[in-house]
């Protein structure tokens, strides 16, 4: 069953729902569809010179044009929709009719999402010359987009040069910065650092604070400095205050003569 009620209505904000989104770009639908009834035309045409069946397809062929032809290049071209996110370029091909407009011949949704780090190269095509001997001019921009992968190629985009330009800076400024990311990681090594200094039995422990003060600590008395951001990095070494050593007599069996330490 034919289904020529079931044409596509193009939208100027179809991706207003999607995540990251930073451009939608439009096509020139009634130049690029004008563009392909005219190249349909003229094949339908001189199908009527495939001789010897020419005559007998030709009035066929007529009918297809007028019946399902015209109303499928309307649909293909309204079903195709450009943006970019965050992510990279999405190039959607909605779900469309084909061939006899009958619902086993439709051709399902397509979606291709270019992310910038693949993206390799963005080519444009100006349009130039004609076509079936100069009767029907070439009027459309060619975009092709090149990745690791097979190219994407996008036809009739209204601004293609500035898509070309905003396509590149962004991927430019999605490509990492192993400079910035190394002196982040120099600011966050900088970060103020917590220490804890435990003195030992007996002993007495000085620590310069930054303010110039001191501090002691005795044992027993655990204590913790936090150096503050904005203060001087380095903190000099904590100095040990020991008692003096102290002469012991020891008996080995003998006099010890005390007169020795003087």
């Amino acid at each position: 069953m034919i289904a020529m009620a079931a044409k596509i209505v193009p939208t100027d904000n179809y991706f207003k729902n999607e995540n990251g989104l930073i451009s939608e770009w439009q096509l020139d639908r009634e130049t690029y569809i004008d563009y392909e009834l005219k190249m349909l035309c003229l094949d339908s045409f001189c199908s009527l010179f495939y001789l010897p069946i020419g005559p007998i397809v030709w009035p066929v062929r007529v009918a297809m044009f007028a019946i399902c032809d015209k109303y499928n290049i309307e649909d293909l071209v309204n079903a195709k929709h450009v943006c970019l996110t965050d992510d990279g370029v999405i190039y959607i091909i909605e779900k469309h009719k084909t061939l006899c407009r009958v619902y086993c011949q439709d051709e399902g949704k397509k979606t291709t999402l270019m992310s910038y780090e693949k993206i390799t190269d963005v080519s444009v095509e100006e349009p130039a010359g004609a076509m079936w001997c100069g009767l029907v001019p070439n009027v459309l921009y060619t975009v092709t987009i090149q990745t690791a992968g097979a190219p994407t190629v996008i036809v009739g985009l209204k601004d293609a040069l500035n898509f070309k330009k905003e396509v590149l800076r962004v991927k430019k400024e999605k490509e990492p910065k192993p400079m910035m990311d190394m002196m982040h990681m120099m600011q966050m090594q900088q970060q103020p650092q917590q220490t804890m200094i435990m003195p030992q039995s007996g002993q007495q422990q000085q620590m310069m604070m930054p303010q110039g003060g001191q501090q002691t600590m005795q044992a027993g008395q655990p204590q913790m400095y936090i150096q503050q951001a904005g203060q001087p990095n380095a903190m000099l070494s904590p100095q040990m205050t020991y008692a003096q050593p102290v002469p012991m007599e020891m008996d080995r069996g003998f006099e010890v003569n005390k007169n020795f330490f003087h």
